[in-house]
């Protein structure tokens, strides 16, 4: 098997740019392989293109665009489901309230914050 060319090696034996190879390789006028991004020439394919044997091909169509969502997320929105959203506003209480469920399960408390004071990085 020979070594497939790239657009660079083309552009030097048929004495034009790189780029101008790469329009006709997705126009399909220069028969070649895509690989992700990269394009490559069959050395046979391209001295048969030279030759006038080949009949430029119709390049493949692109993929078809996904749909747009419906509903795009903002980064306030609340992205939890529904029974858990309730469940979390039944269970918002006072800080009092929560200080005392703290206690009654038998931890200490002696002062309840939930602000981050100075100088205490999470300890």
């Amino acid at each position: 098997m020979n070594r497939l060319l790239k657009p660079e090696d083309v552009a030097d034996r048929l004495a034009i740019s790189p780029k101008m190879v790469r329009a006709w390789l997705r126009e399909g006028k220069l028969p070649g392989i895509r690989l992700g991004r990269l394009w490559r020439v069959d050395p046979d394919a391209l001295e048969r293109f030279i030759r006038g044997e080949l009949k430029p091909e119709t390049p493949p169509k692109p993929a078809p665009k996904a749909p747009e969502r419906e509903t795009k997320r903002t980064p306030t929105q609340d992205t939890r489901k529904p029974e858990k959203r309730a469940q979390s506003a039944s269970e918002s209480v006072g800080e009092e309230e929560q200080a005392e469920e703290l206690r009654r399960r038998g931890f200490k408390v002696a002062r309840f914050d939930t602000k981050r004071r100075k100088g205490n990085k999470g300890e």
